[in-house]
């Protein structure tokens, strides 16, 4: 039996964010075609634990306290590993892995972009700075792999797309994400929701995920619907934020007025209880908890960012980033709409058909072939 190729990953955190959970599946899924390790460069974290829970191996190397240390000890893990493939997340990751391959002559390099920056000053300057690092001579990747259709078209001007690259679509486990009644009522009870009508997002804080336009669009909703609650979940969405907390009260809200769940270790109860979800980001790729939500039935209103129109295919629930007026109204006419078995039923087909995770594995698997056929 022919051995398994080696595939090191390179990350800079393992936060509760879309990446990391494609990286998980990713891992579950293949991990008996591939012997994959996971090098990150900031702290462990729970995603660290599951992913080891499946005998995978993660280094966690926390730049944080060890400052550029952790680099050189990257780069003498990546020396003793050899991989075939040392694949980067998202642009730091990119970069890093271009910058440590330098001691790797026979890994195939690839980087894993996943979002569609339409405006690129509105990127953190970090970022821009690692998108701009990444184009340098020596630096350039064998393959790169983008999460969208519209990622390619946006990274165009950016020289990305000068090297072999493709589009593989975030892939989910449907059957995973399936209403739970039990769920729906244990979170509405500790959370003392009751009955009322319950909107919220999913995301980790960040300028461009549009936490404040939802905040505004939600408290215009609250004056016109008092009962309304409203929901933020994900790293960062915790009353210690204090940027979260002046968000929260520059849309007027007081500070008991949004439930604040933190961190997901699962993401079912979520979305079994909410009513709407709602995603404003203003950029994305293709967002893994749009398709969760769609394959648990949940009505959902979006901004038209990357794949996001291909996806939800509905003009109705379909919002200009940054618009909180619109958002405002999408959002109320989600919530009046008689939701219907077909409407369910017909974009969890849709979610299984073009984004089911067995797909998404053997494209993976297809690109890491190509990109090192020994």
């Amino acid at each position: 039996m022919p051995s398994r190729k080696r595939i090191a990953h390179l990350i800079v955190r393992l936060d509760t964010g879309g990446a990391e959970k494609s990286l998980f599946r990713l891992i579950r899924h293949t991990r008996r075609e591939l012997e994959h390790e996971v090098l990150c460069l900031g702290p462990a974290s729970p995603i660290s634990a599951d992913i080891e829970s499946l005998g995978v191996t993660v280094h966690a190397f926390d730049y944080p306290r060890v400052g550029p240390l952790a680099l050189w000890r990257a780069w003498r893990r990546l020396r003793r590993l050899r991989p075939d493939v040392l694949q980067g997340w998202m642009y730091l990751g990119n970069l890093f892995a271009s910058i440590l391959s330098l001691g790797l002559p026979t890994a195939a390099i690839v980087w894993n972009i996943r979002n569609s920056p339409e405006i690129l000053q509105a990127e953190r300057l970090r970022t821009r700075v690692a998108m701009q690092l990444a184009r340098l001579p020596g630096l350039t990747p064998n393959h790169v792999i983008y999460n969208s259709a519209a990622a390619v078209g946006a990274h165009a001007g950016l020289g990305y797309n000068k090297v072999a690259h493709d589009v593989i679509v975030n892939g989910i486990d449907v059957d995973e994400y399936r209403t739970d009644d039990d769920a729906r009522r244990q979170l509405r009870d500790d959370c003392g929701v009751g009955e009322a009508l319950w909107v919220g997002m999913v995301c980790r804080y960040h300028p461009l995920k549009g936490v404040a336009d939802f905040l505004a669009a939600g408290a215009a909703l609250r004056r016109d619907h008092p009962g309304i609650r409203l929901m933020l979940a994900g790293p960062g969405m915790t009353a210690e934020n204090a940027a979260l907390g002046a968000d929260i009260a520059a849309a007027g809200l007081q500070a008991d007025a949004v439930d604040l769940l933190g961190p997901l270790t699962d993401v079912v109860p979520v979305l079994s209880a909410l009513d709407l979800l709602v995603l404003a980001s203003h950029r994305e790729g293709t967002p893994n908890i749009l398709l969760e939500a769609m394959a648990a039935g949940l009505m959902t209103v979006a901004t038209r960012v990357g794949d996001v129109p291909r996806i939800l295919e509905d003009e109705r629930r379909l919002v200009a980033p940054g618009n909180v007026d619109e958002l405002k109204t999408k959002m109320i006419a989600a919530l009046d709409a008689e939701d219907t078995c077909a409407r369910q039923q017909a974009e969890r087909a849709r979610v299984m058909e073009r984004y089911g995770v067995r797909a998404c594995m053997d494209a993976y698997l297809d690109t890491y072939a190509r990109v090192h056929p020994a």
